[in-house]
């Protein structure tokens, strides 16, 4: 999980990161739930059960209480158990253990119900998703709710339903009533298992019972088909007149073979499907549960019916040299764990698509032929997002300054285009974007727009150019470019302005979205919305509960927004500001409100240059191109960039002059014979015209040889756990041979010191001792290389040096590793002082500079640390006092208290002149960093009373 922060105002910014910081836990899930694949695992589950005399009315004999006994007793030594009673409130709670003995304990105590009669599921089931969400845990998760009647704060209920899937945790729902003062709501309790992917059953007796119990997993019954329960790899093509059910942990190797369903494919957990050398995987439906993969390589997925994926799909090299995308379905469901990675390929989807998961281009075409939800995170990293229908943004709340872990459209160099020029001539029903939530990042990539763009909430961030947005020659390429071919409007409660604020007495900034890059329209322009939450503090700063819409559009920095055609210009608040407004035409010609206003305006003439700046081919430029020259002729591709078989479209980058011509493609594809033109025209803003052409034929190319390799990480660490082991045991390493469809794929790998880590013929690197080395990737053809560092540290060989909260904070990348899972945050935290030191009072008299240290207990002694020196400290009645010649500022001093023993007590830190006096505010210990994280209310106490300097790092 990587976290990053800029850190402005240590203190404050570290609330921020910890106001944020479970989300990021959360989102761990997106990827990783296949983590636990392949190694050996049991269940954590946890009983969570009504308490209430109704209960006990609707199950006299206690069945749920022997039943669950029943189940505890059949539990493996490495499944956990877990109790959290409920009624008004959580009642009796057992935390997750190993010891049956204990559980069943736990079990027992609900022979005696509480008097209250209240029913609130959402209590217990809020408790055992905390329990349960420990993300180092391998184990299955499980919730059991045995509930009767109808609970109130059902739609939190039906939230915490939905965070425990984000957790991977599943719930089944288990009702109790057959009198006919029982209300059973089923509804209620169908849904949650459903979110879950849980089970709903009724109690009808002992026996039935314990059948549920016994078969909680059997998500699909009666399945129409195949079932695979065990490894299988194909040797001839298979075609089954079905559907295929792969069970738990069971591969599928298509083994370069053709794999036909005519039904549904159904994943279930850790199973795998691999197609390789030009396979295709057909089917019907295809349903892949959380931690199933696919993974293709130089294979096609083709489904015709519907696809839900919760698990992951890697696509590597191109299906068979030809045009076909490699992924072809009709509609596509991602949902929170899925994850998708084209790696430079293509996905073609022709029916609405809901995505929640997490999608990477990697530099590949994502082309929806109809209407689009984003709702988890779209990395289109140089790639092209073609959307046909409509596109709805509306993602998350962002939760890092470096927007890398936000549920975002992060547009990445890459394009993304909704909607034609063509679409736009027939209807204004599609090529719209509408912005829910969640935050559109251009992110020096270019975005086309073709009907209208409205904001209803959320962010539009253009932070990112290479060249000064007034020069005309600004335009796609050159950094944040969004083009509305419609209108543009935007009622956005949140803030976009740069804003210095305090909190917690301390400087904090909120970075400003528009800062750089061009804003394009062709439409009119709209600003509403007047509401401000707070009149100092950010919306990030309230979890964005209040309306920050009088800053919704304040643009600044070389932000510029150009409108074209005259369209009308409405603003509705103070807070709205242009930076550079350019108009095309005169501002008498522009209607506008009053509240418009701007840093700088530029009125511009309509320009007749319809000249390219520049013209490439398959990232080629034309050779000896000249603006004022419009045909070109023998310009070669390299075979390599030719698929044998097909006709193959060119990709062109063409740049005008004047940034604010319109330039179409008419031709670029290049015909089976190997010949083929590109024509390319230039319109521009006065309606003059020019086409440029170039003729293009093959040229030579590698002869199927390897170019190049890239790894897909640069560094790997390790860090020693307290077992003596190594945190993670092992990684694998992922690559690309160039060109992808390179005869010779194989690699070798090698590692230029084993004894600290090694690494196997398939890239798995293993940590062995404490050191450094270099795992180094060799192409067979051609002995290419790529190289990643591997350091493998002590368990506190990353903590040397964090002394206080202040270090631990400062130093982003060493943080990142940290909290990235290399530590268990249980054992790194801050110690608030005050159960024996109650003050340090700096003193000078004369050349002198020192200290009284006030005690609140007895000690023995008491030793004064300065910048890592030791002085003595001299008893003076109640108290120590020290001296030394001279102290300067930053100068960090450390007082220690000692028992007869010379046990430490008690140490405290803080840097010079800053004095310390201990709170009756905050109780004194050591908190965790986990236990902070989940309360935040303590630990902005806790800030209140003591600086960052104050707060001494300790780990266990």
């Amino acid at each position: 999980m990587k976290i990053h922060r800029k850190m402005i105002g240590v203190l404050a910014l570290f609330v921020v990161m910890l106001s944020v910081m479970q989300p990021l836990e959360m989102k761990a899930n997106e990827i990783d739930t296949s983590k636990s694949c392949g190694v050996e695992r049991g269940r954590d589950i946890v009983f969570v059960i009504q308490d209430t005399p109704a209960m006990q009315a609707q199950d006299p004999l206690q069945d749920r209480i022997t039943e669950a006994l029943y189940m505890v007793d059949q539990a493996n030594s490495l499944d956990r158990i877990g109790v959290v009673g409920f009624n008004e409130a959580v009642t009796k709670p057992f935390p997750l253990s190993s010891n049956k003995y204990q559980a069943k304990a736990a079990l027992k105590k609900f022979a005696v119900y509480a008097d209250e009669n209240a029913n609130n599921a959402s209590v217990g089931l809020e408790k055992a998703i905390h329990d349960l969400s420990d993300p180092k845990s391998v184990n299955e998760k499980i919730i059991i709710l045995m509930t009767v009647g109808t609970s109130i704060h059902n739609e939190k209920s039906l939230a915490l339903a939905t965070e425990a899937y984000e957790n991977d945790i599943q719930i089944h729902t288990i009702s109790f009533g057959s009198t006919p003062s029982s209300i059973i709501d089923e509804s209620t309790l169908r849904e949650i298992s459903r979110i879950t992917g849980g089970n709903f059953n009724t109690a009808v007796n002992a026996s039935y019972l314990r059948d549920v119990l016994s078969n909680l997993q059997q998500e699909i019954v009666n399945f129409r088909g195949r079932e695979v329960r065990s490894d299988w790899t194909l040797t001839s093509d298979v075609n089954l007149p079905q559907g295929l059910l792969v069970h738990n942990n069971v591969t599928i190797n298509l083994n370069g073979y053709n794999l036909t369903v005519a039904e549904d494919i159904v994943l279930m957990k850790c199973a795998k499907l691999r197609a390789v050398n030009g396979a295709v995987i057909q089917a019907k439906n295809l349903d892949q549960k959380s931690g199933s993969s696919i993974r293709l390589n130089n294979s096609q997925l083709n489904v015709t019916g519907k696809v839900t994926q919760d698990g992951s799909i890697v696509v590597n090299g191109n299906y068979k040299n030809s045009a076909e995308p490699e992924l072809a379905l009709a509609s596509y469901t991602q949902r929170i764990h899925g994850y998708l990675n084209l790696n430079g390929q293509e996905a073609l989807i022709s029916s609405p698509i809901l995505q929640e998961g997490h999608i990477d281009l990697n530099g590949g075409t994502f082309h929806a032929k109809n209407n689009l939800e984003q709702k988890g995170r779209f990395n289109v990293q140089e790639g092209k997002l073609q959307v046909d229908g409509n596109l709805m943004i509306n993602g998350g709340p962002l939760l890092d300054d470096a927007y890398i872990e936000n549920k975002s459209l992060d547009v990445g160099a890459g394009v993304v285009q909704v909607g034609s020029k063509d679409s736009m001539e027939k209807t204004r029903q599609s090529g719209n974007v509408t912005q829910k939530n969640g935050q559109l990042y251009v992110n020096h990539g270019t975005v086309r727009i073709y009907g209208d763009y409205i904001i209803n909430d959320g962010w539009l961030t253009m932070i990112k150019g290479s060249m000064d947005t007034d020069t005309p020659q600004y335009g796609e390429g050159d950094g944040d470019f969004v083009h509305v071919f419609g209108d543009f409007s935007t009622a956005s409660k949140r803030n976009h302005a740069t804003r210095t604020y305090i909190h917690l007495g301390k400087p904090m900034n909120d970075q400003g979205h528009l800062t750089d890059g061009v804003l394009k329209i062709e439409g009119t322009f709209t600003q509403s919305g007047d509401g401000e939450g707070h009149p100092i503090y950010s919306d990030r700063m309230l979890q964005y509960e209040k309306d920050y819409s009088r800053y919704n559009f304040h643009a600044e920095g070389r932000h510029k927004v150009a409108l074209m055609n005259k369209g009308k210009v409405s603003a509705q608040t103070k807070g709205f500001t242009f930076n550079l407004l350019e108009l095309h035409g005169k501002l008498a010609d522009y209607p506008m409100d009053p509240y418009v206003r701007w840093n700088k305006l530029n009125e511009i003439v309509k320009s007749a240059n319809s000249n390219l700046a520049s013209l490439s081919i398959n990232d080629k430029a034309v050779p000896g191109f000249t603006p004022s020259v419009r045909d070109y002729f023998r310009f070669e591709v390299p075979a390599d960039d030719y698929p044998a078989g097909g006709a193959q479209t060119l990709k062109v980058d063409a740049r005008p002059q004047d940034g604010n011509a319109l330039v179409d493609i008419l031709d670029r594809t290049l015909a089976s014979d190997g010949t083929g033109q590109v024509k390319v025209q230039v319109t521009a803003v006065d309606g003059t015209k020019s086409i440029y052409t170039v003729e293009v034929k093959i040229g030579p190319g590698s002869g199927g040889k390897v170019t190049s390799i890239k790894l897909d990480r640069n560094e790997i660490v390790f860090t020693e756990d307290d077992s003596g082991g190594y945190n993670p045991d092992k990684i694998v390493i992922g690559y690309t041979v160039y060109p992808t469809n390179a005869t010779n794929q194989q690699v070798n790998w090698t590692s230029t010191n084993p004894t600290v880590a090694s690494v196997t013929p398939s890239g798995i690197v293993t940590p062995h001792t404490k050191g450094e080395t270099s795992i180094v990737a060799t192409t067979a053809d051609g002995g290419l290389i790529d190289s990643a560092t591997v350091k493998v540290m002590g368990q506190n060989d990353l903590l040397q040096g964090i002394k206080t909260l202040e270090d631990f904070v400062s130093d982003n990348d060493r943080y990142d590793k940290i909290m990235g899972g290399l530590y268990d945050i249980n054992n790194i935290g801050i110690v608030v002082p005050g159960n024996y030191i109650d003050r340090l009072t700096f003193t000078a008299s004369g050349n002198l500079t020192g200290g009284k240290i006030e005690l609140v207990n007895d000690v023995d002694r008491v030793e004064v640390r300065i910048n890592g020196t030791t002085l003595g400290a001299n008893k003076v009645d109640k108290h120590f006092i020290f001296n030394r010649a001279s102290m300067k500022v930053t100068d960090y001093v450390e007082v220690i208290a000692y028992d007869a023993a010379s046990n430490e007590l008690e140490r405290i830190g803080t840097t010079y002149p800053v004095n310390f006096t201990s709170t009756s505010g905050v109780s004194p210990g050591y908190y965790s960093i986990k236990t902070l994280l989940e309360n935040q209310v303590i630990f902005n106490q806790i800030l209140e009373e003591y600086s960052p300097k104050q707060l001494r790092f300790s780990a266990k």
